[in-house]
C-alpha cells in the first residue's frame, strides 16, 4: 500500500503541498542549468561562426597565392609565352575566384539558416557546422576534380 500511495502524492500534488513545492523547485533548477547551457552554446556558436569566416578568408588568400605561383612557375618555363595565354590564366584564376566566393555566399545562407533554425530548437549547432562545412568542401572538390 505504501507504493500506492507514493504513487498518489506525486500524481496528485495538491494533497502534499511540500511536495509540489519539491518538484518545483526541481524544475525550476532544471530550466535554468538548460538556459545556462544554451547561453553557453550560442556564445560558442558565435566564435566557431568567426573562425568559419576567417578560415574562407584565409582559404581565398591561400588559393590566390597558389594560382599566382603557379602562374608564376609556367612563366618561368615558358609555357605562357603568348598574351592570350596570360589572359587566359587570369580569366582562369577570375573563374577560380568567383567560384570560391558563391561557395564563401552558399555557406552563409545554409549556415544562417541552421543556425536560427538550431537556436528556436535547442539543437547541437557546433556538430551541424560541421557538416555544412565539410559538405560544401566537398562539393568544391568535386567541382575542381574535372581541371
Amino acid at each position: 500500500m505504501d507504493g500506492q500511495r507514493g504513487f498518489y502524492e506525486m500524481e496528485n500534488p495538491t494533497e502534499n503541498p511540500s511536495k509540489a513545492a519539491e518538484y518545483l523547485k526541481e524544475l525550476n533548477k532544471i530550466i535554468e542549468t538548460q538556459q545556462g547551457l544554451l547561453e553557453k552554446q550560442r556564445v560558442r556558436i558565435d566564435e566557431l561562426e568567426l573562425q568559419v569566416t576567417d578560415l574562407c578568408k584565409e582559404n581565398a588568400c591561400l588559393k590566390d597565392q597558389h594560382q599566382r605561383h603557379l602562374a608564376t612557375c609556367r612563366l618561368q618555363q615558358g609555357n605562357l609565352s603568348t598574351l592570350g595565354a596570360i589572359k587566359e590564366n587570369v580569366m582562369q584564376e577570375k573563374n577560380e575566384l568567383r567560384a570560391l566566393d558563391q561557395l564563401s555566399v552558399a555557406f552563409d545562407g545554409q549556415w544562417q539558416r541552421k543556425r536560427k533554425q538550431d537556436l528556436r530548437d535547442g539543437g547541437d549547432c557546433q556538430r551541424d557546422l560541421m557538416r555544412v562545412f565539410s559538405a560544401l568542401l566537398l562539393t568544391e572538390e568535386d567541382g575542381d576534380g574535372g581541371r
